[in-house]
């Protein structure tokens, strides 16, 4: 796939042949379903031969113990944090109907407006409201609490379908000196609840900033500020633990991404784009997004103040589970601003459709990658739910420009951006060609082996050109990764394997489904203009004509859209294996055509 990182630059390079029957599986099969290919192994020397046999040794640690420890948790769910500091705001009815529009399930609101939480009764649309920083003086007594629940919950509960309250928002940084009295009103809010026997169906939480960690970087060696009590956080965990509630951060990797001194983050890390990942070097944990970096840096800060586990003991309690891994984690705020990239293509869109896939495909073991050793991970997997912050651009909002410009959506509730609520962006499994292709080469193999349907790339087959390690590989890994419902532990292969959540460009001959410009699933449409643009448009990577490509496929078009340019550009049209030259002033359709296809 194109944004593959490291490819080989050539379209000619294979160490591996595959023969075997021309099996089609049923879609998702148990894994062994298919028959095992024959495997044929080209050693081109002993070393060669050692080499393989080393790193199928390292695949088989790196792939059964993810197995071993994989647990399916329930789909995660992503809402938006609906904010009302503007005064050109539609009226909540309406916003309503712009959430139901777009399949939005569930929101958090900033207070307790009477006229938002009637506007979404009887929506099922699934509402967080607040107990804000400046009322938690209500709760400080059992009797104030019962009082505000009874007014702000009770009475429309349960036509709107209130599920949470956050009792207070970022008290370690926005009132420090209400931290002693944070966790007694949580639990006088919590007993109120019970009071009113609505403990079952309305949890308590409260927002904590990413701030709050003094030490982010590296994931294992975080630790919260020391002007935060620690016995504060410990009795928050406690009580989260007791209530089976989840612990909120409001996190930001675009800030992370915009202060990093050393410009070390690129924007692939923090936006679920391919990358070649970023390692722990204490633990020799990979991540490839620094979301989940993020939230594991958490994990092990609120592993190091529970009762459960000191930092002396902390990977041994990890492992044993009986640290953080028992904690669930929310995204409450989860965002990115436009304005930060002016004069650029906004990378937020990418963002956030990215962090809707990883959050719906949330399960107890990490969307990343896991290593060989568990024991190195805090294996707690990625955040529950998530809240994508903010619905809307708010002209009022304090600080600088850039907090104005939030929104998923304008005033007049057209789209910043697109993102996609029910389906994200998808997500598929890619090699990491940064392991090398020895380790590759045994990972295609394993994966054949073990469910992958890899007819398709033996030699002759309609996608075994280009002939390469990383493009055969990726098909492999892909085709495994789907088949077992894209579970995160069967993209992993010991770190040659690596999620993606933005559709991977076509780098082959033959796309994987779901891929964009998978159809028409011929030959001659997925073929080569990649590979051409790949090598540098070098004019020995096919044959060069000058003509510009109009045709249609089976009666739909596929486009591929040019900016405008006053330079000229090339391509390799699939139809005549041809490079083709245009000038392009505006944007350009280009639809792809088997002949005879009709």
């Amino acid at each position: 796939m194109a944004a593959v990182a490291g490819a080989e630059p050539s379209c000619s390079y294979i160490n591996v042949r595959l023969r075997g029957p021309n099996t089609r599986a049923h879609p998702r099969p148990p894994i062994n379903s298919n028959p095992t290919p024959h495997l044929v192994f080209v050693h081109h020397s002993p070393q060669g031969k050692q080499d393989f046999i080393m790193a199928v040794h390292a695949l088989l640690l790196g792939v059964t113990l993810p197995m071993l420890f994989f647990l399916v948790a329930e789909a995660g769910e992503v809402g938006v944090c609906w904010g009302t500091q503007a005064d050109n705001l539609p009226d909540p009815g309406s916003v309503v109907q712009l959430l139901k529009n777009n399949s939005i399930t569930m929101v958090r609101i900033y207070d307790n407006n009477s006229a938002v939480i009637n506007a979404l009764a009887n929506t099922g649309i699934k509402l967080m409201v607040a107990l804000p920083n400046e009322q938690l003086d209500t709760a400080s007594s059992p009797s104030g609490a019962v009082q505000w629940v009874q007014d702000n919950v009770a009475k429309y509960y349960p036509s709107t379908l209130i599920n949470g309250i956050t009792v207070g928002n970022e008290v370690f940084d926005q009132a420090s000196n209400l931290n002693q009295q944070l966790v007694p009103a949580m639990r006088n809010v919590y007993a109120a609840l019970q009071t009113l026997g609505l403990d079952g169906a309305i949890k308590v939480f409260t927002p904590v900033a990413y701030s709050a960690l003094k030490v982010s970087w590296p994931p294992s060696q975080a630790v919260f500020r020391d002007d935060i009590p620690q016995s504060v956080v410990a009795d928050l965990v406690s009580f989260l633990r007791q209530t089976s509630a989840a612990f909120f951060i409001n996190v930001y990797p675009f800030r992370a991404y915009l202060d990093d001194p050393n410009h070390s983050i690129s924007l692939e890390y923090w936006t679920f784009q391919p990358n070649a990942g970023v390692t722990d070097p204490y633990t020799s944990r990979v991540y490839y997004s620094l979301y989940d970096a993020q939230l594991d840096a958490l994990r092990y800060a609120i592993g190091r103040v529970s009762p459960a586990a000191t930092a002396s003991s902390l990977r041994a309690s990890l492992a044993q589970g009986t640290g953080a891994d028992d904690v669930q984690l929310t995204c409450s705020e989860c965002g990115c601003s436009c304005w930060n990239f002016p004069g650029k293509h906004c990378p937020c869109q990418n963002f956030a459709n990215g962090l809707i896939s990883y959050t719906l495909a949330a399960s107890s073991s990490s969307n990343s990658k896991y290593t060989a050793s568990l024991v190195s991970s805090t294996g707690g997997g990625g955040a529950t739910s998530a809240f994508i912050f903010a619905l809307f651009n708010e002209d009022n909002k304090p600080g600088d420009e850039s907090e104005r410009d939030f929104g998923i959506f304008y005033p007049n509730m057209q789209p910043v951006y697109g993102v996609d609520f029910v389906h994200g962006s998808g997500s598929w499994c890619v090699a990491n060609a940064a392991v090398g292709n020895t380790q590759l080469w045994a990972a295609l193999n394993w994966s054949c082996s073990h469910g992958a349907d890899c007819s398709a790339i033996q030699p002759g087959a309609r996608c075994f050109s280009p002939d390469t390690m990383v493009a055969h590989a990726t098909y492999a890994f892909n085709d495994y990764y789907q088949r077992n419902g894209q579970a995160s532990s069967a993209c992993d292969f010991n770190g040659a394997g690596s999620i993606v959540y933005q559709q991977p460009k076509l780098d082959w001959a033959c796309g994987p489904h779901g891929a964009d410009c998978f159809d028409p699933d011929t030959k001659v449409s997925h073929a080569f203009n990649h590979c051409y643009q790949r090598n540098s448009r070098a004019a020995s990577a096919c044959s060069i004509v000058y003509q510009a490509p109009t045709n249609q496929a089976r009666g739909k078009r596929k486009s591929i859209s040019f900016l405008q340019s006053q330079a000229r550009h090339s391509f390799l049209h699939p139809a005549s294996q041809a490079v083709v030259l245009i000038k392009p002033t505006n944007h350009w359709d280009v639809a792809h055509d088997e002949p005879g296809s009709g």
